[in-house]
């Protein structure tokens, strides 16, 4: 193969600073360590105007012999009808999807009926859908689409290794976005309630973007119940690990119907920090109940209060729990899935530096 960069890698960069955007800047610097040639087009278009944006965008698209795709919810309707269309027209082109989100299977089955006609024909041109999990795999499949594999949520092992200490002791940690369906309330309630009726002596620091919708009401809070609450703004996605490794636990009692598998629960288990987290959509496919972490059930203060406490007061079990979730998290190593990727593109016979 000649110095020619035959490819070029679609979808948003941090910032943000969470989901979409880290996953892509993973995924990149898994390519970059295989010393492969990709042009990287961010579709964050900042202060860009949109038909230039758009002007680059169909550019890349028409250059490129190989596209890979790694788009949240919009970029999809609007960029993958465009692929579709080229795949027809220049058959020799190749394409992929890496899907972002635990639930782009039920916006196609449930969302307008052409809206879905246009995507699933979209996708049955691409070599392949990577998605996170089989109940998407099944979900994608309910609509005709073969070309379906799986492929999990990377993240980089920092080699941060969790301790219980009396430094971190009863210690709690969120990081996500702040808003009310990824359960913030609800965790400051059950906490609240674990302080009261269990005498312990708890702090949670709240790490993440606030949304416009709650932030009047999330400061409120703050302010009232700062005796035990700190919100101490957006995590840089380079430090997670080593800002999990300061705590007791991380909880997340979320219900963001959207939600597929969170990194932060992946860079947690690396880290081998003891998890509580609500028991959503796929979330059991990964990790199990009582041997990986905690589940508390959704929008249920007292359940959440309930596995809070038993990792708290219980040590062998915060290290059990500990000990289980960070084997169980060298899958989703990126070394292991950028290795996974290159095995499936030369089976479709990409050319890329890194195939070797």
């Amino acid at each position: 193969m000649n110095g020619k960069i035959k490819t070029c890698f679609i979808g948003p960069f941090t910032p943000p600073f969470n989901g979409d955007g880290v996953k892509n800047e993973l995924l990149k610097e898994g390519f970059i360590s295989y010393e492969t040639s990709i042009h990287y087009f961010n579709t964050i278009r900042n202060d860009v105007s949109f038909l230039l944006f758009f002007s680059r965008l169909i550019k890349c698209l028409l250059r490129f012999d190989q596209i890979m795709l790694s788009l949240n919810r919009i970029g999809r309707i609007v960029i993958l009808p465009i692929v579709g269309v080229l795949k027809k027209i220049r058959r020799k082109k190749k394409a992929i999807l890496f899907v972002v989100g635990g639930s782009f299977h039920t916006q196609l089955i449930e969302g307008n009926k052409y809206t879905r006609k246009v995507i699933v024909w979209s996708l049955k041109s691409l070599d392949y859908v990577f998605v996170e999990s089989n109940q998407m795999l099944e979900g994608l499949a309910s609509l005709g689409l073969t070309n379906v594999s799986i492929l999990y949520n990377p993240r980089k092992n920092d080699n941060k290794n969790w301790e219980l200490s009396e430094t971190n002791r009863n210690k709690i940690v969120f990081i996500s976005r702040v808003t009310r369906t990824k359960g913030i309330f609800l965790l400051i309630d059950a906490i609240e309630a674990l302080m009261k009726n269990d005498e312990l002596n708890i702090i949670l620091d709240v790490y993440g973007p606030v949304d416009e919708e709650c932030k009047e009401e999330f400061y409120e809070i703050i302010k009232s119940k700062s005796n035990f609450v700190n919100y101490r703004g957006v995590v840089d996605h380079k430090q997670v690990q080593k800002t999990l490794s300061g705590y007791h636990l991380f909880a997340l009692p979320t219900y963001h119907p959207g939600e597929g598998l969170p990194g932060i629960l992946v860079e947690s288990g690396l880290v081998g920090l003891p998890v509580v987290v609500s028991k959503i959509n796929a979330l059991e496919e990964y990790f199990k109940d009582g041997e990986h972490l905690m589940y508390c059930r959704i929008k249920d203060v007292e359940h959440i209060k309930s596995c809070i406490k038993v990792i708290l007061v219980d040590d062998a079990k915060s290290h059990q729990v500990s000990n289980s979730i960070k084997e169980k998290a060298k899958d989703f190593e990126i070394e292991n899935i950028m290795k996974e990727v290159f095995d499936k593109l030369l089976i479709k016979k990409w050319e890329l530096n890194g195939c070797r």
